[in-house]
């Protein structure tokens, strides 16, 4: 059932049932019409999860895998921890719609993924082993990332316990040429 089918549902109780708007929290509905209400939300809280999941999460029904993906958009921030970092916006080559962020650490001894993702940007540290980059250098690169697919439980707003896939790049490479 698509987000649209379920509008047009809840549409069509609103203009048959004088008692019931959709829009008012505390009209009522008559009859049976409150099961196809009781559906609507099931197949909406289905449809949650790829709505706000990292904009639409990488495309969960792939297997494990590396993945074409072009870096959006990045900016510096500090983590909660106080660790410089850099959030990458990451989009999927083959559907620019369907995206994730990366947080990259930029600390001594945690900046592995970093490191990663600025080799596959084609930058090369110096003979010390020092990066010097700046974030237009990354911005609109298309590299590969290594995405798992990993099972997340969680509780939602009635207390049920819920599985979903999550997809999460656990690693960087420059892209192959196919």
């Amino acid at each position: 059932m698509t987000l649209q089918t379920i509008l047009e549902g809840l549409y069509e109780i609103g203009r048959t049932d004088e008692e019931y708007n959709p829009l008012d929290r505390d009209s009522t509905i008559s009859g049976g019409k409150i099961k196809v209400i009781a559906q609507a939300q099931a197949e909406i809280e289905k449809l949650v999860p790829e709505i706000y999941n990292d904009k639409l999460d990488l495309n969960p029904e792939r297997a494990n895998g590396w993945n074409d993906v072009e870096i959006v958009k990045a900016e510096e921030m500090t983590s909660k921890a106080g660790n410089q970092m850099f959030k990458v916006s990451l989009a999927s080559a083959e559907d620019p719609n369907q995206g994730t962020d990366v947080y990259c650490v930029a600390e001594k001894g945690k900046r592995w993924l970093l490191k990663q993702l600025l080799a596959a940007c084609g930058i090369e540290p110096d003979a010390d082993g020092v990066f010097d980059w700046d974030i237009p250098d990354i911005e609109g690169k298309t590299v590969q990332g290594r995405v798992e697919y990993v099972s997340e439980t969680w509780m939602d707003r009635e207390g049920k316990e819920r599985t979903t896939q999550k997809g999460k790049i656990v690693e960087f490479r420059r892209m192959e040429v196919r």
